[in-house]
């Protein structure tokens, strides 16, 4: 039986997650939060195996309780905001779901939340949760899922990243990883030196790139020593050239 936790302060959201979690005989609603102080003494004297969690709360926000729990569970972080995604990941959450979120993208998350735990292992928490709550800071890793883990990707070595509906794909080496978040939240924390944003839905790394060669006679084509190609925009192409001396 999988035992879950949901913290919220809004009463229609936690409705909605019970009512979704109610429809599966395996798991147990053993308690619901309506802020983070709450939340904090429900994890530590429920220890439940899943934390559905609001970023935003009075109080104790969501990444203070992750902070402040003995034990952390596994979370998943629920919110209106998804300029929290990239700590979230950096926190090593099963999943991010941004609201409003519907019944098929909650059977999606629960999906990865069952392989995990059949996959055992402990969350560990507390050794990232200072570092992914400086929000400002330039990113230095990613958390990507790989053959049912999650492991760390140096920045450094992403050398393409692409926008998706949903995701961001992380082009690292010939492999790649998606990322639950939006590319301008990306583009905010990663290094400007390294990092150019050279179309709307792609920014490339600097370090990576074979060459540069006119596409028509006002963008540029970008060859990445991946084999990658992507067309800059025109504005950013004319950007690019300058970076030529």
């Amino acid at each position: 039986m999988m035992r879950v936790v949901v913290a919220d302060d809004e009463t229609l959201a936690r409705r909605k997650l019970r009512q979704f979690l109610e429809k599966h005989d395996d798991i147990d609603c053993v308690g619901e939060a309506t802020d983070g102080a709450e939340a904090v003494q429900l994890v530590n004297e429920l220890r439940p195996d899943v934390l559905f969690l609001d970023i935003r709360m009075p109080g104790v926000s969501g990444l203070e309780v992750v902070e402040r729990v003995r034990e952390a569970p596994h979370v998943v972080f629920t919110t209106a905001y998804d300029k929290y995604a990239v700590t979230a990941f950096e926190l090593q959450a099963l999943d991010y779901l941004l609201k409003p979120f519907g019944e098929e993208r909650f059977e999606k998350t629960l999906l990865r939340v069952r392989h995990i735990l059949r996959e055992g292992g402990q969350p560990d928490f507390s050794t990232r949760a200072q570092e992914a709550i400086g929000e400002s800071k330039t990113l230095t890793r990613f958390f990507v899922r790989k053959r049912g883990q999650i492991v760390p990707i140096n920045v450094r070595d992403v050398q393409l990243l692409v926008a998706g509906d949903e995701y961001v794909t992380l082009h690292v080496g010939g492999e790649k990883f998606l990322v639950s978040t939006r590319l301008r939240i990306l583009a905010e924390r990663l290094d400007p030196d390294r990092f150019i944003q050279v179309h709307r839905s792609y920014i490339v790394n600097l370090d990576y790139v074979r060459a540069m060669t006119p596409y028509d006679g006002a963008r540029l084509q970008i060859e990445l020593m991946n084999g990658n190609s992507v067309v800059a925009s025109r504005t950013r192409s004319k950007e690019l050239r300058k970076l030529v001396v």
